[in-house]
């Protein structure tokens, strides 16, 4: 009523000179009416006329009371005529937001989740089959394509030097098989040795061929343009292939979201709209708020602000807060934000039932002290009470290294968060690098993905050092090799499992870590020594201690032979 009435006071002004005054009094008198209007056309008319009656006593030039009380009654009059169904067209042309409060939206807005999850899932079956459809072509279109391609060539040779030839029958009718041979001789010299001439001939074709000189170049020629083919043949099946498996990532994505909507759907009628308004009124703002629930039905809660500046205690300020006002207790998987930046928009995730959390830890260095790091890393909190730990190693070092290693590490994080599985998403993001890339960069890629409710660490490496876990003085070197990613096409993702338990310790290192100090021993030798004996520090100074003694090792700061990171994180008892 308010915001109707401010347009309607500004409208006579761009007709005939007018009192600015119009406008706040039509804003008054449909805030009143507004108020009214759960009282129906009475209630409005009612609440219409003593706006107006206030003002009129309260403002001097807002006329005599008569001439508004006539005004007004005729203005009720005409609203009082206004047919029932012209008003319903008017309220759905002015919006829903404006007009349609009552108490049927939340369930509108479930039904409509439901709905919108219910063609998402609809969509991803359609990748699903296209999917299918490109990894059928890629495993049948080699196999298909070589022999036809290479009985094409023999054909050509003999339609383009054979053709009018008096021989011609005797070659390629009666001794055909002969003939055959002969040019597959010369295909595999032309494999070994590039090109062959008249001489490399055999003396069986030699003595009878006329034209011994156009047979060599046309079989040269030929040979080099049916490489050629099968290089993009190939090339073509990887890339489908590649493309069967994105297909499938963005399947299984779609899948998970549509899955998260309905989930969040069956979340309690305005509960996300109180919760904002809690936090609004204990003066920590959010500007958005999504609860769902998890595989085993707890319930999580997805909060997003403005970043604050990285102020250590938001996650557990936030988390009593919440629970508080839920419940219920819910809990951040990092006891300290550990990558908010000033500017950023701010992604907290808070579950309920988990049993465990992380402390983190960070140290980094850039390679004979320079201030770009070609070594990235990220902590990625993931539904059902699961993070991530990520670390990833650009080949060389500088801006270059920090693009590629950056790029890893955001495009595994997106996918991550999207729902798609770990493995799955480390090889979409191997194919996304080659395509990007190819054969000229690759990173390494090391995550530990933590399962906080049953206290239970997977260690996936991707051409990444080894991983160490630490219990009392104790020291577990966590080993799993392959290849980097955007080296080769399919790579295996292997994986180590762990338990935990409460005062463990993950500790992740790149490359510059371990080759600093060189002992008679292995290269992780020395960090095993130095980790049994800070059992008690916390993350951040083991990762500093680490990062100091490695440079020390190297000669000093300014003279470490590459990028330095270490990544420590310890488990501990909620």
């Amino acid at each position: 009523g308010a915001a109707v009435g401010a347009v309607v006071g500004v409208i006579p002004g761009l007709v005939y000179t007018t009192v600015p005054i119009l406008v706040g009094a039509h804003s008054f008198a449909g805030l009143v009416a507004g108020l009214c209007r759960t009282f129906g056309r009475p209630g409005v008319s009612i609440g219409f006329l003593m706006g107006n009656i206030i003002l009129s006593v309260y403002l001097n030039n807002f006329g005599h009371p008569g001439a508004v009380l006539a005004e007004t009654g005729l203005a009720v009059l005409l609203f009082m005529l206004i047919p029932g169904s012209c008003i319903g067209l008017l309220n759905r042309s002015l919006g829903r937001v404006v007009f349609n409060t009552g108490e049927d939206a939340p369930r509108t807005t479930g039904r409509e989740r439901s709905v919108v999850a219910g063609h998402m899932r609809h969509w991803s079956r359609v990748f699903e089959e296209l999917s299918r459809s490109f990894g059928h072509a890629a495993a049948v279109e080699p196999g298909q394509r070589e022999d036809p391609a290479l009985q094409s060539m023999f054909n050509e040779i003999a339609g383009k030097v054979c053709q009018g030839c008096g021989l011609y029958r005797t070659c390629w009718e009666r001794d055909f098989y002969r003939t055959y041979q002969d040019i597959l001789d010369l295909f595999t010299l032309v494999e070994s040795y590039g090109q062959v001439t008249a001489a490399d001939l055999p003396d069986a074709l030699k003595r009878r061929c006329s034209r011994p000189k156009e047979l060599a170049i046309t079989v040269t020629c030929m040979y080099e343009a049916y490489k050629l083919n099968q290089y993009w043949m190939k090339r073509m099946a990887e890339s489908r292939e590649i493309v069967s498996e994105q297909l499938k990532g963005v399947a299984e994505m779609i899948e998970n979201l549509s899955a998260e909507l309905e989930s969040t759907a069956e979340a309690p009628a305005g509960a996300e709209q109180l919760l904002r308004q809690k936090l609004k009124s204990a003066g920590v703002p959010v500007m958005d708020v999504r609860l769902s629930r998890s595989g085993d039905g707890r319930q999580e809660i997805l909060l997003a602000r403005h970043s604050c500046e990285m102020n250590p205690e938001c996650p557990a300020l936030l988390s009593r807060m919440v629970s508080r006002v839920m419940g219920e207790p819910f809990a951040a998987p990092f006891t300290a934000c550990p990558h908010a930046s000033p500017g950023e928009l701010c992604m907290l995730r808070l579950y309920g039932g988990l049993q465990y959390r992380l402390s983190v830890g960070v140290a980094a260095a850039g390679k004979n002290g320079s201030a770009v790091s070609g070594d990235s890393y990220a902590f990625i909190p993931l539904r059902d009470g699961k993070c991530a730990l990520v670390l990833s190693d650009g080949m060389g070092s500088g801006p270059a290294a920090a693009l590629e290693s950056g790029t890893a590490v955001s495009l595994l994080q997106r996918l991550l968060e999207s729902g798609l599985d770990r493995h799955l998403a480390i090889k979409t993001v191997n194919s996304i690098m080659i395509l990007r890339s190819p054969g000229d960069s690759f990173a390494t890629l090391d995550m530990t993905m933590v399962d906080l409710k049953e206290g239970q660490a997977e260690f996936v490496k991707i051409g990444a050092p080894p991983a160490f876990l630490v219990r009392g003085r104790r020291v577990s070197v966590i080993r799993a090799s392959s290849l980097p990613v955007g080296i080769i096409k399919d790579i295996d993702v292997a994986s180590v499992t762990r338990k935990l338990a409460a005062g463990d310790m993950l500790v992740m290192v790149s490359d510059g870590i371990l080759d600093s100090c060189r002992g008679p021993g292995d290269r992780e030798d020395w960090v095993v020594d130095v980790l049994r004996e800070v059992t008690d520090f916390s993350p951040r100074d083991c990762a500093a201690l680490l990062l100091k003694l490695a440079q020390t090792g190297a000669g000093g700061e300014c003279r470490i032979p590459d990028d330095m990171t270490v990544v420590a994180a310890r488990v501990e008892k909620i």
